[in-house]
């Protein structure tokens, strides 16, 4: 394997672990759970929408890639309101590996 693709798998994995103890630690802390998982959801569907109609404008994605690429995106939402509800009810120790 690549270096470069390992150092950014690596990465990847230290962001999003890290990512997920912020946001437990603010959920125990009293923080609105909701609101935390909307607004970092909502930053993230900015960032992808423009990529999105940026590669849709720029080259030829066809018609069953944008609905797989939407699919995916209403899956991705299903994820994130699972596990904000796995954080409200049990720890991060056994949320996170199973998430």
């Amino acid at each position: 394997m690549n270096v470069v693709v390992l150092l950014l798998v690596l990465s990847s994995a230290l962001v999003n672990a890290y990512w997920n103890f912020i946001l437990k630690r603010l959920i125990n802390k009293g923080a609105d759970k909701i609101l935390l998982y909307w607004l970092s959801s909502i930053t993230g569907v900015m960032i992808y929408f423009i990529l999105f109609i940026f590669l849709i404008r720029n080259y030829k994605i066809s018609h069953e890639g944008v609905v797989l690429a939407i699919l995916c995106g209403l899956f991705f939402s299903l994820y994130t309101f699972s596990l904000s509800k796995s954080y409200e009810l049990s720890d991060l120790s056994h949320a996170y590996p199973l998430s």
